[in-house]
């Protein structure tokens, strides 16, 4: 893999990332599972090619790209967690409801 492909193939890895974490940000979660499963395409290839960075300015700009993608991660990461948490307590007061109207039931 060239230097340039292995930059366009983290370029698109970013874009999706970008896709990723507004899909989050909207609470589209179908989108984002969805994106995730293109990007996971593009991260499997990189990882079979197991290219060494390029050098130089590409490779600043690669590092640059690379964090950028951490970064959208880390808040997609925080964003998916207060969605869990808020599951959580919903199945939690849906359990609680359906014990008390089978309490209820009883009477």
């Amino acid at each position: 893999m060239t230097a340039s492909t292995l930059t366009g193939r983290y370029g698109d890895m970013h874009r999706l990332t970008q896709q990723m974490l507004e899909a989050a940000r909207q609470g589209d979660w179908d989108r984002l599972v969805i994106l995730e499963a293109s990007r996971a395409g593009i991260e499997q290839a990189l990882r079979a090619a197991a290219e060494p960075s390029p050098a130089g300015a590409d490779g600043v700009a690669l590092a640059r790209t690379i964090q950028a993608i951490l970064d959208a991660d880390s808040e997609i990461r925080t964003l998916a967690q207060a969605w869990m948490i808020e599951l959580r307590k919903r199945a939690g007061s849906l359990e609680t409801e359906q014990k008390l109207a089978k309490a209820y039931e009883a009477f």
